[in-house]
């Protein structure tokens, strides 16, 4: 594992916190419209490192999900879903804190032009 992966997955935590906080600020007006941004930031980090099947459903089930809270059933859920979308996204982040992905195959494409002389 990188040394520099936690510390990076705290400051996506934190831009996904700050991308919640400015839908819900900017209400009627364009929060509909950028909620996708921190669920597509949590799909980043949760899928980095790790497989292209693993990292594609990660993106489909944060579009979904926003589809589906955001425009289909906005009655789900008071603000575009804001109150199940931000704790599943904290679950996602600590669960992938605690369980980084290993140093195998998925990540090599990740260092291969730092390991060259």
């Amino acid at each position: 594992m990188d040394r520099t992966y936690r510390p990076t997955l705290i400051g996506l935590f934190i831009a996904t916190l700050g991308g919640f906080a400015f839908a819900f600020i900017t209400g009627f007006s364009i929060g509909r419209f950028v909620l996708v941004l921190p669920l597509l930031v949590t799909a980043y980090a949760v899928a980095y490192g790790r497989g292209l099947l693993l990292q594609l459903s990660a993106y489909a089930g944060a579009i979904g999900l926003y589809l589906l809270l955001a425009w289909l059933r906005p009655d789900w859920a008071y603000d575009w879903g804001i109150s199940i979308e931000l704790p599943l996204c904290t679950i996602a982040y600590v669960i992938v804190f605690l369980r980084p992905p290993r140093a195998g195959p998925a990540r090599r494409h990740l260092t291969r032009f730092f390991n060259h002389p």
